[in-house]
């Protein structure tokens, strides 16, 4: 071929090193991941939940729901937390939690054998899946760990929705002895308001945001969820009976919790297969979002780690 001449050679130079930068501008912003979801507002992105994240097989968690810890969940794409905090129960209490509990009647006789040996009462708040024995974690260091995720992703906005079983006055105690209070976000008093962009949370810090099922304050920032958020059921034993039905929250809010994972004789990571496979997952929440004129907020799921729950809610986010 014929040789270059030197206006050529500087022609194909400047090529080589400005394609690279015109297709990845130097700088440009990142919210949540994405350069696209910086002016995007909190209720208008979709963030995949994690369904009891502190019940993990890496805690030992007696049936667990998830198998890394949130650490590892968080390095994997989870952006909200659904939490349960206790009290270490009585063994006057066994009975009456796991009554209410998922658990298998073979679980709920291991949990009840082991009352007098294992695990005696423990003083302090703990995350646990509806009986403490059955596994724990301490409530404060975890919440610590949490902290130390987010600062170092300063880009992140992070969601935990708390089923609580302590009061709100213990929690933002809680909450101030892990190191926190600099991170949270104060919800508008009016649930009707517009959230503000994930951009804007992040340049002013407050960018955790914490929902509780029963408490709403005294802390400010922390608000019961179903005034600023609905959900649909969550009770369903095989896939094919998943429906978008209003749950609690009635059908108006802003927010929207598609509760997504199989509750058949504790977790299965067999359906989990099944429910968090893209498509499986992707068709739910269309309908959903079109059965209930909002667009869903939250994916919880089981086993976040199986299926492709993370692909999914960026198809979504990108639907937007």
């Amino acid at each position: 071929p014929a040789a270059l001449g030197t206006g050529g050679a500087l022609a194909a130079l400047a090529a080589m090193v400005l394609v690279p930068v015109l297709a990845r501008p130097a700088g440009a912003r990142v919210c949540q991941g994405s350069s696209a979801l910086c002016e995007r507002r909190y209720d208008d992105v979709a963030y995949l939940t994690s369904h009891n994240a502190m019940s993990t097989t890496v805690d030992r968690f007696l049936g667990p729901l998830q198998d890394p810890d949130i650490t590892a969940q968080l390095d994997g794409g989870v952006r909200a937390l659904q939490l349960d905090t206790y009290r270490w129960e009585r063994p006057e209490e066994i009975t009456a939690r796991l009554r209410g509990s998922d658990f298998t009647a073979e679980q709920q006789a291991l949990i009840r054998s082991a009352i007098d040996t294992v695990n005696p009462p423990r003083p302090g708040l703990w995350l646990c899946h509806a009986v403490c024995r059955a596994g724990a974690v301490p409530l404060v260091p975890t919440l610590r760990t949490l902290g130390a995720w987010m600062r170092a992703h300063p880009d992140e906005v992070v969601t935990l929705i708390v089923q609580d079983a302590i009061s709100g006055a213990d929690t933002a105690t809680a909450f101030a002895r892990a190191g926190l209070d600099d991170l949270v976000h104060t919800p508008d008093p009016d649930p009707d308001r517009p959230w503000p962009t994930l951009g804007d949370m992040i340049d002013s810090g407050r960018r955790l945001v914490v929902f509780a099922e029963e408490a709403d304050g005294p802390a400010p920032w922390y608000r019961n969820f179903y005034r600023y958020g609905m959900e649909t059921p969550f009770a369903f034993r095989t896939p094919d009976a998943m429906n978008c039905r209003p749950h609690r929250g009635g059908d108006d809010r802003r927010l929207f919790l598609l509760n997504h994972f199989i509750t058949a004789d504790g977790g299965s990571r067999l359906d989990a297969g099944t429910v968090n496979a893209r498509a499986f997952l992707l068709d739910r929440a269309r309908r959903c979002a079109r059965e209930r004129g909002r667009p869903v907020t939250f994916v919880a799921v089981d086993y976040t780690t199986i299926g492709d729950g993370r692909g999914a809610v960026d198809e979504l986010n990108a639907d937007r």
